[in-house]
């Protein structure tokens, strides 16, 4: 019986030395976390956030929703019981990392409560790449008067199961967290680094939860980078991941723990490690502040632009104005444009483009105000100021832009659209009538039914196969000869692509002169193969002339243009039938440009 066990134990034993030795071969005989390892997946490309959770009823909360990786459309917002949206920014983000490219799309609210208690935020259904995907519902608690302070801490360590803690130097795993500055001031960028260090081969990727950086506004996506490093005569591979901050709260800052949930092997324990919490100093900005500082922090630049420096009465004029540098571009606020004689001021849009460069969050923000003049002669706009603080040298500092002269000529008369006439139909004539008499039965009656292989459908069903194979060629050619002439199939899409996008607007019920001027501009762009955003009126009347274009079609283009740049400045809520009949207007005009270009 004895011997019976040992034999019984022995092949156990070497069952599972064989599945281990599996597991080491197909894996290729290492588990650390290489770059083409991340420290986590994310199968749902969308997430939403709100910056707090708990407010006062005169404060706001800021709503972000955010695209990882592919090309999103733009969300649109639920009803939202209890809150009022103020305003609309975008931001976007390209990195590259060991030699792997990744974008993120950001999309920020700024809400407003109309009452107290629990808001809910439903989910917020988002289209990537073609595919529809949901946000989780977020929850907002609304206090009378102002939210109370939450403390700073972020929890003590807990040590790991195996005995491993935070801070072993000469053990086989261990974590560190650390920032590049312990002291800053408000809105200063600072980078969190979580590092790894691993001696030993894993089994399993480990499951990271970054710290909740409760008082910083971070970036969602952190860069992880390899090194090697040696340490108490032991050598680490090292696995970092660094995390863009900005403080958004005055004070002493805790970073709460993050932690590393590394799993079990055949043989051995699953372990936990944490490091440990870490403070930072947030200063905030000297006084007295200028009268114009409105709280932009970081170095950067003001330049401005405008669309056109002589136009007609009633044709608008966007001015441009770009803020570029250093900084956390989507908290940057907007320049300050002052009322202006003989113009009449639409409300703004705002753009953020971010990217991380050298370790710093660089971004542009865009900034476009739809100026319409409202009476002929000489018009100018005065140089606009820009007040920011920089952190490196520690003082206010203040950008200027230029001064532009415009010429405003008298409006145009606008050439009246041609009516088409419903054709008259010519009056039915009769020319004849006949009788059809039976035909006949013939005196001899044969089957008509031949043997199958003498009928020409048997031999041509055998080219079927034939024909399939030259269909899929010539198939495949054409979408190879696409993917070289991207101008082509661009062009030869644009009408579908508009009808698709006309069509989901009609779904969503919003504004459509976001929609009208998005997709007719799109549309043009196709068909001209050459941008049009920035064209004046004049220029893009003149391309579309040397396209073949009738004076009719192209005054109906730049009419339609006009109509729904203004509508996108001035939005005033659905207005259902109004709104379908902007849309199909917008068809309609497509597919007669269609037979044209």
């Amino acid at each position: 019986m004895s011997k019976a066990r040992g034999s019984e134990t022995g092949f156990w034993v070497k069952i599972r030395f064989l599945i281990t030795c599996f597991f080491v071969l197909t894996v290729g005989g290492g588990f650390g976390l290489g770059e083409n390892n991340a420290l986590w997946a994310q199968d749902n490309p969308v997430t939403a956030q709100v910056d707090r959770t708990t407010i006062g009823s005169n404060e706001t909360v800021t709503l972000s929703v955010i695209i990882n990786g592919g090309s999103g459309d733009q969300p649109q917002l639920p009803t939202l019981d209890g809150f009022q949206v103020l305003s609309m920014s975008s931001a976007s983000q390209f990195s590259m990392i060991n030699g792997k490219t990744s974008s993120q799309i950001s999309y920020q609210y700024i809400l407003q409560p109309t009452r107290t208690g629990d808001l809910a935020i439903p989910a917020i259904t988002v289209l990537v790449n073609g595919q529809a995907y949901q946000t989780t519902p977020l929850t907002v608690q609304v206090m009378q008067g102002a939210a109370p302070s939450r403390p700073n801490g972020g929890g003590q360590a807990t040590p790991a199961p195996n005995g491993l803690n935070n801070g072993i130097d000469n053990g086989a795993l261990f974590v560190e967290g650390s920032v590049d500055q312990p002291t800053i001031y408000l809105g200063q960028q600072v980078t969190y680094a979580f590092r790894f260090y691993q001696a030993v081969n894993l089994f399993d990727q480990p499951s990271y939860q970054p710290p909740d950086y409760t008082g910083f506004w971070h970036e969602q996506k952190s860069s992880q980078t390899q090194s090697q490093t040696n340490r108490n005569g032991r050598t680490y591979q090292v696995t970092t991941l660094e995390t863009i901050l900005f403080p958004t709260i005055p004070g002493v800052q805790t970073i709460s723990p993050a932690t590393l949930t590394i799993p079990g092997s055949l043989f051995q324990r699953g372990t936990v490690l944490q490091t440990d919490p870490v403070t930072v100093t947030v200063t905030s900005l000297p006084q007295p502040q200028p009268t114009d500082f409105s709280g932009a922090v970081g170095r950067l630049t003001i330049t401005a632009t405008v669309s056109a420096n002589t136009v007609a009465v009633n044709e608008p004029v966007t001015l441009r104005v770009i803020l570029q540098g250093e900084g956390n571009a989507a908290n940057w606020p907007d320049p300050a444009v002052p009322d202006l004689p003989g113009w009449r001021k639409f409300d703004s849009t705002t753009k953020t483009d971010s990217q991380v460069q050298n370790g710093r969050l660089v971004g542009t923000r865009t900034y476009e105000q739809l100026l319409v003049p409202t009476v002929a002669g000489p018009a100018s706009i005065p140089a606009l100021t820009y007040t920011y603080f920089d952190p490196e040298q520690g003082a206010y500092a203040r950008g200027q832009t230029p001064a532009f002269d415009f010429t405003i000529n008298a409006a145009a008369a606008e050439a009246p659209i041609p009516t088409v006439a419903a054709n008259a139909q010519a009056p039915v004539t009769l020319l004849g009538s006949d009788i059809r008499y039976i035909k006949q039965a013939p005196t001899v009656l044969r089957t008509a039914v031949q043997p199958l292989t003498s009928q020409p459908l048997y031999w041509g069903a055998w080219g079927v196969p034939l024909l399939l194979v030259v269909v899929d060629g010539l198939w495949r050619g054409r979408r190879q000869r696409q993917a070289q002439d991207p101008v082509h199939l661009r062009h030869s899409q644009a009408q579908r692509k508009a009808r698709r996008a006309l069509a989901q607007a009609r779904k969503i019920a919003g504004d459509p002169h976001p929609v009208v001027a998005q997709v007719l501009t799109d549309y043009l762009s196709a068909k001209l193969n050459q941008p049009v955003a920035g064209l004046t009126q004049s220029m893009l009347t003149e391309r579309l002339h040397k396209q073949g274009l009738d004076n009719a079609l192209v005054t109906e283009v730049n009419q339609l243009l006009v109509l729904s740049e203004i509508g996108r400045f001035a939005p005033a809520g659905p207005n259902g039938a109004d709104d379908n009949a902007l849309l199909t207007e917008t068809e309609q005009l497509i597919n007669r440009l269609e037979k044209v270009l």
